[in-house]
Order: structure tokens, then C-alpha cells, then sequence
């Protein structure tokens, strides 16, 4: 019996909880359900549980170590401090937003034993995680932007409090009473205290903005607004990820790792398809590559959402934008394909009002992600054609600026470089293709000639000097 099951039926903590059942795992501990006995009436909660180290895990990391064993109980004292710090999080943000799993207390028992070893059981209300809740049921588009908004306010709240959560994804949120969304598990989570930047490479790599993967850079709280906007973008996409085979193709290792490395390159996610443009645009500048150019504030990417939200009509919130995973796979595609066409519509302004300050059409919110991405675009088309002559130059803008087909481009503003290395637009090569060839070819020839000429000169330079040397040895012999 594994240590998991050897928890079920126990009672732990000083609230004696009785252990029902595995939940699942996160942040270095295992997720049980768990009930106290009130009357007839059991009151459940989530209890999680550390062991610091685990069984094993000692001699393992002590290996690792060289058998320093200093080393090895250093390394066990700070990842002991590391779940401190996340109770203390978690103490903090209680009670301060309905949208954060709620934390209500913890037990520590240790250290005992050598080596020394801390039991540590953290008391949640219990909830249904997302990715659970979403195995049986369908998403509709009005949930999907209810779980943004909540998030999103979840989000905003942990920033007032200088708090960076750095792991949000699908399996880090639940399901509470009333479909009210709650953000949890703060393990990576981070407080800013001096600086309003941070440096430590942690997180999910499906959900990190790419700043985080830059070993030089720092990111800012847009880090957290970023993976959100992945979130949405995965349940509005059938549950798939950026740049992946859209459903219902497979996919495997490869396509996962390719994708995740195009959205570090810095490329802009394609736009969801059969998805209202104005759904699309607010997810894709909050996930713009440039963190200048997304939500500078999780209040304005939630205001964002509860504008759209505001602006559906009854029959388009309530269209299934994603189908139950545990469905039958024929069963599921059909449904898939069936609703593959819908079309979801937004009022052109809120109660029938005439379109103005409410409209999201003129809703400042509304207006970066397109503009910046333009903008981006405009600037390395200006870097292009200083290299050019004035005619082709404007010619070759007044092209580009009617075709949005030209490949995005984003700068990164902290190193001052551009992320992906194709600026010049597919419709234009050919007219560099050929004088460039030519020029290649000029340069290989000269180069050929160039050598041969020094391979001459050598030879004639050492028949020389042979010559020389075989005057000298006569002269000496004639001495």
C-alpha cells in the first residue's frame, strides 16, 4: 500500500478530519477529501498533505549532493520555507476575494526522526477542479468568459496584494457553489516586495509567457494575465493548446514541444476560429508576446470580458464552445463538427443604446492588441525600406499596409531584438532572389580566383626559396 491510500480512513489534524479520498496532486503535496462528523451532516473539506522530504527522497537528493549531508539538509529546510511561504500567501489573500480557494488553517508536525522529517496538513473549503468539472459536462461561451472574469478578479486581487500567482492554468482552478470560478494552489506563487520585477524561471510551460523563459530578462504582473489569456484560449479551441493540430486531429510529444517554442520565439497566436472577433482580439492582446502591449491590469482584462459578455444575446452565451472530454469520441466529433459553424453574436451597443461611450467598438480596452500589432508591423516596415530606394520603398509600404498577410513580427523591449527572423513579406522575395543569387555567385568566383592566385604565388615564393637555399649550402661548400 502506497502512502496515498495508507491516508484513507485516518483522521488527521486537531479537527480529527476523516480521510474519504485521493483528489489529485499539486505544489509538492498530495489533495485529499476530507469530512468532519457534525450530527448526521458531514462538513467536507480539502486537506492537503506534505512530507518534507518524502520517503526516499532524502537519500536520493543526498546522492545528488556528493553525501553532504549539510547540503542535503539545507536543500530540505528551504523547500520546507517554500511551504511556509505559500501558507502565508494563502493567510494573507483569505477572505479578500470569493474567487480564491479559501484557506482555513494548517498543522505541522515535526521535525522527527533522522533525518529530520516535517509532516505538514493544509486545511481548503472543498472544491471541484476545473478539468474534472469539464470531463463531463459542456462548455458554453457565456461560461467560458464567467471563468475569465472570475479569474481575472481573482487575479486582481492577489496584484493589490503585491502577489504574483506565476502557475495559472485549468487544473489550478475549481468549481465552488453557483459556478463561482476560485483560483488555488499558490506554491509558486511570489511576493514582490522591493522591486515590481521578478526573476525566477518557474511555472508551466504550456501557460509561461515567453519573457519568463528569457535567462537574462525579468517579467512583471502581466506574467499572470498572459497565462489566463492561454486558459481562455485553450477552452474557447476545444481544449487545445496555441499551435496545435486543431481537433479533432492527434497530435503527440513532438507537436506540443513545437508549439510551445513558437510561442517563445515571440509569434503571435493565430486567430480562433468561429469565435466572435471581438472575443478573439481581447484574448490575443492579452497574450501578446510584448508585455507593453497586453492588459497592464487584470481590472481591465476582466472589463474587457464583461463588456463582451454584457453584449451576447441569450441564444450566443449559451452556445457549447466546448464538449465534455469523456464523451464518446464519435458521439463528441459529431457534436464538435455540428457546431463547428455556429456563429456567436454581440448587441452593437448594451440595452439598445445608440453605439457610443458603451460600445465596445469604442471601449479604449478594445483598442491596443490590433493597433499595436500594426504598429509593430509599421516599425520593421519603415527598418525595410530605409534599405531600399524611394520608390520601391513606398510602393512596397502602400503593398503591405492593404495585405495583412505579412508575417508579425514582435520586439522584445528589454533586449532590444527582434524575435522572429522573418521580416521580409512572401509576395516580395522574388524580386531580391535573383540579384542576390547573382551576387553569391560573383562572390564564390572572385573568391576561386583569389585563391588560386595565392596558391601561384606561394608555390613560386618556395621554388624561390629552395633555390636560395641551395646557393648558400654550394657557396659554403666552395669556402
Amino acid at each position: 500500500m502506497n502512502n496515498r491510500q495508507s491516508l484513507i480512513g485516518k483522521k488527521v489534524m486537531k479537527d480529527q478530519l476523516t480521510i474519504e479520498e485521493y483528489i489529485g496532486s499539486g505544489g509538492f503535496g498530495d489533495v485529499y477529501k476530507a469530512y468532519s462528523q457534525l450530527g448526521d451532516t458531514k462538513l467536507y473539506s480539502a486537506v492537503k498533505h506534505l512530507m518534507i522530504p518524502r520517503e526516499g527522497e532524502y537519500n536520493d537528493q543526498l546522492k545528488s549532493m556528493k553525501n553532504n549531508r549539510y547540503a542535503t539538509d539545507e536543500y530540505f529546510r528551504l523547500l520546507y520555507t517554500d511551504i511556509l511561504n505559500e501558507i502565508n500567501l494563502m493567510h494573507q489573500l483569505s477572505g479578500k476575494s470569493r474567487n480564491i480557494v479559501a484557506y482555513q488553517h494548517y498543522d505541522i508536525e515535526g521535525p522527527k526522526g533522522d533525518p529530520k522529517q516535517y509532516e505538514i496538513y493544509i486545511k481548503m473549503e472543498y472544491l471541484t477542479p476545473l478539468d474534472k468539472y469539464t470531463r463531463k459536462r459542456d462548455l458554453s461561451a457565456g461560461e467560458v468568459l464567467k471563468i475569465g472574469m472570475d479569474i481575472a478578479s481573482a487575479i486582481e486581487t492577489c496584484h493589490n496584494e503585491e502577489i504574483l500567482h506565476r502557475d495559472i492554468k485549468a487544473v489550478n482552478i475549481f468549481v465552488g457553489g453557483n459556478k463561482v470560478y476560485k483560483l488555488g494552489d499558490f506554491g509558486l506563487a511570489k511576493k514582490l516586495t522591493e522591486s515590481a520585477h521578478a526573476k525566477s524561471k518557474v511555472g508551466t510551460d504550456a501557460y509561461k509567457a515567453p519573457e519568463i523563459f528569457n535567462p537574462y530578462g525579468k517579467y512583471d504582473k502581466t506574467i499572470d494575465i498572459y497565462s489566463l489569456g492561454i486558459v481562455l484560449y485553450e477552452l474557447f479551441n476545444n481544449g487545445r493548446l496555441p499551435f496545435m493540430p486543431d481537433y479533432p486531429k492527434t497530435y503527440g510529444p513532438r507537436d506540443i514541444d513545437e508549439a510551445i517554442a513558437r510561442r517563445v520565439k515571440g509569434e503571435y497566436l493565430p486567430r480562433l476560429k468561429n469565435i466572435p472577433d471581438e472575443i478573439v482580439e481581447v484574448i490575443l492582446k492579452a497574450c501578446s508576446p510584448n508585455p507593453a502591449h497586453r492588459y497592464q491590469t487584470a481590472a481591465e482584462f476582466r472589463m474587457a470580458l464583461e463588456i463582451i459578455k454584457n453584449g451576447m444575446d441569450a441564444d450566443s452565451l449559451s452556445q457549447v464552445v466546448s464538449v465534455a472530454a469523456q464523451e464518446d469520441s464519435e458521439a463528441s466529433q459529431g457534436r464538435k463538427m455540428e457546431n463547428s459553424g455556429y456563429s456567436l453574436k454581440i448587441r452593437d451597443s448594451f440595452g439598445k443604446q445608440e453605439a457610443g461611450e458603451d460600445d465596445y467598438r469604442h471601449h479604449d480596452i478594445f483598442d491596443s492588441y490590433t493597433e499595436n500589432k500594426a504598429q509593430e508591423k509599421h516599425t520593421c516596415r519603415e527598418e525595410r525600406n530605409e534599405l531600399n530606394d524611394t520608390g520601391t520603398s513606398e510602393s512596397l509600404h502602400e503593398t503591405n499596409v492593404q495585405n495583412d498577410n505579412v508575417p508579425d513580427v514582435a520586439i522584445n523591449e528589454d533586449t532590444s531584438f527582434i524575435t522572429q527572423e522573418n521580416l521580409t513579406p512572401k509576395k516580395n522575395r522574388s524580386k531580391f532572389f535573383f540579384p542576390v543569387v547573382i551576387s553569391i555567385a560573383l562572390i564564390i568566383i572572385a573568391g576561386s580566383g583569389y585563391l588560386l592566385f595565392s596558391k601561384y604565388k606561394i608555390n613560386k615564393y618556395n621554388d624561390a626559396l629552395i633555390q636560395g637555399k641551395q646557393l648558400e649550402a654550394l657557396n659554403k661548400y666552395d669556402e
